[in-house]
């Protein structure tokens, strides 16, 4: 996904894009976030679904990191 958009020149756009609307609504939560990427997205909509899609799976990503760290710390059981 990554690769994609950066072979169309969207993906530093988009991060831009992201960036200004996190600083404006002081979050990061994608469910807020997300919308209104699609919103301001003047540019080929399918872009911004990638993106959104590529930052969905970035955030499982940190999560399963984070539980597999809890579980070598001990912290949960299996």
């Amino acid at each position: 996904m990554e690769r994609t958009l950066k072979k169309r020149g969207t993906y530093q756009k988009l991060i831009a894009v992201t960036d200004e609307i996190e600083e404006e609504l002081e979050t990061k939560d994608l469910k807020t976030v997300t919308p209104i990427i699609l919103e301001r997205w003047d540019e080929p909509k399918e872009d911004a679904h990638l993106f959104i899609s590529f930052l969905e799976k970035l955030k499982k990503m940190k999560e399963a990191e984070k539980q597999l760290e809890e579980i070598r710390r001990g912290g949960i059981t299996a």
